[in-house]
């Protein structure tokens, strides 16, 4: 019971003395107008009015939130009101010239052992104001120059000086015709931008624009797309690898073709044969061309193809396999020969064409005492053929002679030497009268022998001469027959004595 009789008595002595405490100090605070529009450097005056609504006379403090401390000014911020009365206070706000528009907040309280806030809200509408615009999207050549224009204009009250530049990852193509100019208020300034794309690929980039002021907070900025695309584009076409002959001019073609979408000129040059022709295309016009090659050693030799113009270029490299086509042998197995005036004497000789190509070859000879079938032989490359040659020098062409037999195309040429040795004939119309007698054919051997040497006796009929004997073949062949079965005796004996 004690206990409840003790709250009961606090709770009572709060009930009765707390109105009387809240009462000894008290403050309202009343700020007007609420809300209100200047543009930068004007002036904004609120009106602030402090009451004190407590019984007992304080020292007021006031503070202003929301708004940057350099734009306003309070025409008091500390002052003393007795009980029931009432100050009226001016706040003054200038917003910064160049400060950044837009819509503050802002707060005043005011505060000692009674505290108070009231809010207004200050929208600083800009006077410096630029805008800027261009294409959103622009094609360009590549390697080809384009002009476009950006238009800078100044929507403000007031002049400004105005700065710009670009960036994105198109800006290391692109280039502007001014940078810096002023702007009068409501003045518009084109500004032409040249994109140049040359050392990049074609793709899509991206082209910034900024405009700043540097006499206010105004700035700007406006993008674009660049597309850059192959305009201009050539093609051509070659054979990579050519057979050549040796010593012989070896035609080839190449085409050219525009395969790009706008028209070029072109400079073709081929530098070792010391070609060069210039030509204009439409977009998918193409041209032949022809030119040739000619070496006179074998081997391997490249030949480089250029077709360039302003915006593009394309390279070939040609290689030529100079071989020999073309070649022939001729082969005579007898070349030292002996015939008698008079009459003839017949030689072969192997005609074999040498090269990789088929070819035609005539057969000559240095003196005009030879005949020679067939005197023209066509042969594929490897193929052999023999040839006749028949030699009959005329009467009284007595001697050694180197005589020539040539075998020659167009391509090739290839020639054997013959040595002919040429004898005098026996004349037919002289006779010799032999009485009958004995030849002796000795034939004595200087060896250590038992027996004597032999001595061959050969009888000729009584009235047969030298010839009369030679002409009768029968017995011409007897007599040789008779002669070489001696000899051969005779050797057989030696070897047996031996």
């Amino acid at each position: 019971m004690k206990l409840k009789l003790v709250l009961l008595t606090f709770l009572t002595f709060i009930f009765l003395f707390t109105p009387s405490f809240a009462q000894e100090y008290g403050v309202s605070i009343s700020v007007t107008p609420k809300s209100t529009s200047i543009p930068p450097c004007e002036i904004a005056t609120f009106n602030i009015l402090v009451k004190n609504v407590g019984n007992k006379t304080d020292n007021y403090t006031l503070t202003v939130s929301g708004i940057p401390k350099d734009w306003y000014s309070l025409s008091e911020e500390s002052f003393t009101l007795e009980a029931g009365a009432s100050e009226e206070i001016y706040l003054f706000i200038t917003p910064y010239c160049y400060g950044k528009p837009g819509t503050y907040n802002g707060s005043v309280t005011v505060s000692n052992k009674a505290n108070a806030t009231d809010y207004f809200t200050l929208t600083v509408i800009p006077d410096h104001k630029i805008s800027t615009s261009m294409p959103e999207e622009v094609k360009v050549c590549l390697k080809e120059g384009l002009n476009f224009s950006a238009v800078v204009k100044n929507k403000g009250n007031y002049s400004e000086s105005i700065i710009l530049s670009a960036s994105g990852n198109a800006s290391d193509f692109v280039s502007l015709s001014e940078e810096n100019f002023t702007l009068e208020p409501k003045e518009e300034k084109n500004v032409t931008i040249t994109a140049m794309p040359v050392d990049v690929e074609a793709g899509v980039y991206e082209l910034v624009l900024d405009a700043s002021s540097t006499t206010s907070y105004a700035t700007s900025k406006a993008s674009s797309l660049i597309r850059v695309i192959e305009c201009y584009k050539v093609g051509i076409q070659y054979p990579e690898k050519v057979e050549a002959c040796i010593n012989e001019t070896t035609p080839f073609n190449f085409t050219v073709k525009n395969t790009g979408i706008k028209e070029d000129s072109y400079e073709i040059s081929i530098e070792e044969l010391n070609y060069t022709q210039m030509i204009k295309l439409k977009p998918g016009e193409s041209k032949v061309f022809k030119s040739s090659f000619i070496r006179n050693e074998t081997g391997t030799y490249k030949v480089n193809l250029m077709v360039k113009s302003n915006f593009t270029e394309a390279k070939g490299e040609i290689t030529f396999d100079v071989v020999k086509c073309y070649g022939v042998d001729i082969s005579v197995k007898e070349k030292e020969i002996e015939v008698e005036e008079s009459r003839g004497r017949l030689v072969k000789a192997e005609i074999t064409n040498l090269g990789t190509k088929a070819d035609t070859f005539d057969i000559l000879s240095s003196v005009n005492w030879a005949s020679i079938k067939p005197s023209s032989v066509s042969l594929a490359p490897n193929e052999s053929e023999i040839v006749y040659a028949y030699y009959s020098p005329p009467f009284g062409k007595i001697g050694t002679f180197n005589v020539s037999l040539t075998a020659r195309s167009s391509k090739s040429t290839d020639s054997e030497i013959l040595t002919i040795k040429v004898v005098k004939k026996i004349p037919t119309n002289v006779t010799t009268t032999i009485t009958p007698t004995t030849l002796p054919i000795n034939l004595t051997t200087t060896a250590n022998l038992t027996t004597p040497p032999t001595t061959v006796n050969l009888t000729i009929p009584t009235g047969w001469t030298i010839q009369t004997l030679w002409e009768n073949k029968i017995i011409a062949s007897i007599i040789v027959a008779v002669i070489i079965v001696i000899v051969i005796l005779i050797i057989l004996y030696l070897i047996v004595m031996r």
